[in-house]
């Protein structure tokens, strides 16, 4: 996937932001070697451009990053159970788990 980068769309949308004239090019010299480095990648500066980005809010994003909530739900599950597992428990150690993750509803922007 490309992920164009545009310096003088970042450059004017920094500027009306306020950002200091220094702040502005060091950050360009950041995505121009991450460029460098990757076409395909995309350019990301903060947590708050991977907030714009993924439309979620930075406050939420701060909240997963200091574990201050669990973004997972994480069950287990016997494997090999149930009427649809055409073995059954047949030949498998009734011990073996298998864990599953699902994203929560703040989480499902971001891929």
């Amino acid at each position: 996937m490309l992920h164009p980068w545009d310096s003088q769309q970042f450059r004017a949308g920094a500027k009306a932001a306020g950002r200091s004239k220094k702040t502005i090019e060091t950050a360009i010299v950041i995505a121009r070697n991450i460029k460098k480095a990757n076409s395909d990648l995309p350019v990301v500066l903060t947590l708050h451009h991977v907030s714009h980005l993924s439309d979620v809010s930075a406050e939420f994003l701060q909240d997963v990053i200091f574990r201050k909530i669990e973004p997972y739900r994480t069950f287990h599950c016997k494997s090999g159970e149930g009427p649809m597992h055409p073995q059954g428990n047949f030949g498998q150690s009734p011990f073996r788990n298998r864990a599953s993750c699902r994203r929560s509803a703040g989480l499902l922007n971001i891929s």
